[in-house]
């Protein structure tokens, strides 16, 4: 670990965040049965990088673990943003996933 390092470790959470809430609203066109889950494991992520930014951004000199209670505390915020629907975004996809919603055009096109 360097502080170089962490650096680098803070300005890639800094990107996360705002992909973690824009995520919400593609998990809300999954199968109900699936969204607690995946907005769980969501919620476990973030709290693994906060984790880390709370170590200075050392994902290195040890692993960052996200307790049993901790998990629990996050559940039922897991479960009501199951049930929630996001607000709609207009934002195009992001270029690093443009790739994605072009295959899917071009299958569904194909069919």
């Amino acid at each position: 670990y360097t502080p170089a390092l962490g650096e680098v470790v803070r300005r890639l959470l800094d990107a996360a965040w705002p992909l973690y809430e824009r995520a919400a609203i593609g998990i809300a066109e999954l199968p109900s049965g699936c969204r607690p889950g995946i907005h769980m494991a969501a919620r476990v992520y973030a709290e693994i990088g906060r984790e880390v930014l709370r170590r200075g951004g050392d994902s290195v000199s040890s692993r960052a673990v996200v307790g049993m209670p901790r998990k629990l505390a996050l559940l039922p915020g897991a479960c009501l943003a199951a049930l929630r629907s996001p607000p709609p975004d207009a934002s195009p996809p992001l270029a690093e996933t443009r790739f994605l919603v072009d295959a899917v055009t071009h299958f569904d096109a194909g069919a």
